[in-house]
């Protein structure tokens, strides 16, 4: 038997695979560094993208030209979760800020305005 880190030779249980904690560690953080690399700029993207949803909902624009708003550093590829609107359109969210994309235009969505196109509009009658 030899460690799967070091390479040293081992004694003791049969089902043993490294020689110390030591090189147990190093080998599982060897092994988890890409993975983790992976989701840091993954997570890196969704904050940047939350950030200017955020800012510019809090500037009050309801929609915007799609390239000029790739121009301030937004990436479409990364989007929390989408779903279908009861006109079949698509919303998309970065985390709880939701947004929809209708050609060249970018419609940053309110509380209220992803509720009216969530729901059908029987729901409001009563």
């Amino acid at each position: 038997m030899f460690c799967k880190e070091c390479g040293k030779k081992m004694w003791g249980r049969s089902d043993k695979r490294f020689c110390s904690s030591d090189c147990r560690s190093a080998y599982h953080n060897r092994h988890r560094r890409e993975e983790m690399l992976t989701l840091r700029k993954l997570e890196a993207n969704l904050l940047r993208n939350f950030r200017l949803l955020r800012k510019v909902r809090k500037e009050g624009v309801s929609q915007m030209s799609r390239g000029a708003f790739e121009r301030m550093g937004f990436d479409f590829s990364f989007y929390t979760h989408s779903m279908q609107g009861v006109r079949n359109e698509q919303i998309f969210f970065c985390y709880d800020m939701p947004y929809m994309l209708e050609e060249d235009t970018v419609v940053f969505l309110t509380a209220m305005s992803l509720t009216a196109r969530l729901l059908p509009i029987e729901s409001f009658m009563r």
